[in-house]
């Protein structure tokens, strides 16, 4: 089967000081299925919401794909112009993004917005038939009289409802492809929990492959099929959602799943990790989570680890797959 999304060892540069061309994204390859979710996890600035945006093709200015390929549907696309990339975003390419106000366009109603993308890239006969189909879409993501709601410009509108636009924007033109970046962001937990359903119930029935972009372990917990979980430009490890909250392998994702309150028990202060991802330019041969590991040992310090197959995944970390046998820091032991 050919994958809905497929990346091969991506690289995107920034623009830096004095023309330096700073490496942000560093050899990512990953694939996602059709009717898959895969979800994209790791703190701010790891890179996900630019892998995401470099598949959309809506990178910022300063950006570039310096190496690599990204094809959609098993169309190379990172090498089209731009106004074949135009044509893909809304036919084949969908985009939940969290900040639904800025992607709305505030002089038109969410009817009339929805009918265009439909018009456009959804082969409507006439736009009486694009504005039947929005309202349709309207209620399909759950707006209350969408009828009446579609008139509505889009400041007149909640912020739940607003980010309910977006994903019918998304998925009203039938792509294979939708880049969700922080879908659930400063929505209320019943609005969050109705969003990912949607996106659950569109990948079963209508076979579209999602990219969940998020920092929320949990929320990939309860949506996602796979994980990828990035760290400072790389992919660190992936594998079924299962297996990796099950038994992750690399001490980053360790954290970050050491990070999700459990509702059984009341703690005083949430796990965190201590101290902060390396700056860009900074390049180093030692494994870029060596500072903030609490089982970092020799090799470590001086050798960075590919992403190597692995038990139902893969992982970047020297601790696999001698795991047990490998130097510990004191107190620690193989399971924390």
């Amino acid at each position: 089967m050919t994958p809905a999304l497929e990346l091969s060892e991506l690289v995107v540069t920034l623009d830096g000081p004095d023309r330096t061309a700073l490496r942000a994204l560093d050899r990512i390859s990953l694939s996602v299925a059709p009717g898959e979710i895969l979800g994209l996890v790791g703190e701010s600035g790891a890179g996900k919401s630019l892998t995401g945006s470099a598949v959309s093709g809506l990178m910022p200015a300063a950006a570039r794909i310096a190496a690599g390929e990204i094809r959609v549907d098993g169309t190379r696309i990172d090498n089209l112009p731009r106004s074949a990339l135009r044509r893909l975003r809304g036919r084949r390419i969908g985009a939940i993004v969290q900040d639904a106000l800025s992607a709305l366009d505030p002089l038109y109603s969410v009817g009339d917005q929805l009918a265009e993308t439909i018009a456009t890239h959804s082969g409507a006969r006439s736009w009486a038939e694009a504005q039947a189909r929005a309202v349709a879409w309207l209620g399909a993501v759950g707006i209350p009289a969408p009828e009446i709601n579609a008139r509505a410009l889009p400041q007149q509108l909640s912020g739940g409802m607003r980010q309910r636009v977006v994903v019918a924007l998304a998925l009203c033109a039938g792509p294979c492809l939708v880049i969700a970046d922080e879908p659930t962001t400063a929505l209320d937990p019943s609005v969050q929990a109705q969003i990912i359903d949607l996106m659950m119930r569109q990948a079963r029935r209508e076979n579209t492959a999602f990219l969940l972009i998020t920092h929320d372990m949990g929320i990939v917990a309860e949506a996602a099929d796979r994980v990828a979980v990035m760290y400072a430009g790389r992919i660190v490890e992936t594998g079924a959602v299962a297996d990796v909250l099950a038994r992750p392998k690399h001490p980053y994702t360790r954290g970050l799943i050491g990070s999700i309150p459990a509702l059984s028990e009341r703690v005083a202060r949430l796990h965190q990790i201590e101290g902060s991802m390396p700056r860009l330019g900074f390049p180093s041969p030692a494994c870029p989570f060596a500072p903030r590991c609490p089982r970092v040992f020799g090799r470590c310090r001086s050798e960075r680890p590919e992403l190597m197959a692995a038990e139902r995944g893969e992982v970047a970390c020297w601790l696999w797959p001698a795991d047990a046998d490998a130097p510990q820091p004191q107190g620690a032991t193989a399971d924390a």
